[in-house]
């Protein structure tokens, strides 16, 4: 796969200018198609999180130092408190949740999208994806 390759390149690429490559598999970007599937609404998106976890270490493992699986894992929970407490957030936030539908094809009742998605099922979500991610990187390569 031509994007798996690419990484490959980019680790070493650091390695080669003594740079220790650490890689994060989630910074904060979803495939639409699975935004479109639920996203971080859906407990099913962690065994998605955890396969891709694993071919990227798979194919790319031997030359990362560490990993994160998921970065900054308290935005839905910071962005849904910030909109309970802010009349003017919440006015935009309803524009923006009415255009973000719209571009992923799917209900305006708090899309998937990882930065806006339900906190409290986002949560669960979120932790299992993360402790699964884990497993199968770890299955792969003991970093």
């Amino acid at each position: 796969m031509a994007i798996l390759d690419h990484y490959r390149r980019m680790c070493e690429t650091c390695q080669r200018h003594g740079l220790k490559p650490v890689v994060t598999y989630h910074h904060f970007t979803s495939p639409r198609w699975l935004v479109r599937q639920g996203g971080w609404n859906e407990l099913e998106t962690a065994d998605k999180f955890a396969r891709y976890c694993q071919k990227v270490t798979h194919h790319c493992g031997d030359l990362i130092e560490a990993v994160c699986t998921i970065n900054e894992v308290n935005i839905p929970r910071l962005v849904a408190l910030f909109w309970v407490s802010d009349d003017a957030a919440n006015e935009g936030a309803g524009r923006f949740m009415s255009q973000a539908a719209q571009a992923f094809q799917v209900s305006a009742e708090r899309p998937g999208v990882f930065n806006f998605a339900r906190a409290e099922v986002a949560e669960a979500v979120i932790l299992a994806a993360h402790h699964q991610a884990r497993q199968a990187i770890k299955a792969e390569r003991s970093l």
